[in-house]
């Protein structure tokens, strides 16, 4: 809850970015956009009702997968680069007393 959150000094929220959803009728596949769809209803969710808007959260997600899949994370690992510069610039700006 918002409430519960209030109270931490800082937390920071890591989330995947989007991805397209995996075509096929493969069990596995279509479990995985099942978790998927969870997952982006719930950060959603938290949109709504302003939990990123607390100035002690930080929400980390990079805008896309960079050509790369859920399975397949990234050609080159270029999204853990880009992850990782995203956060470090965040981070910057965060100010934990």
């Amino acid at each position: 809850s918002i409430e519960e959150a209030k109270k931490y000094k800082h937390i920071f929220v890591f989330a995947a970015p989007p991805t397209k959803y995996l075509e096929g009728s493969f069990i596995g596949l279509q479990l995985i956009n099942l978790l998927q769809a969870v997952m982006e209803r719930e950060l959603a969710q938290l949109k709504e009702i302003g939990f990123f808007d607390l100035p002690n959260v930080t929400l980390i997600q990079p805008p896309d997968m960079l050509g790369g899949s859920l399975l397949g994370w990234s050609p080159d690992f270029k999204l853990r680069e880009s992850s990782y510069e995203l956060t470090k610039e965040l981070l910057k700006n965060v100010k934990v007393d």
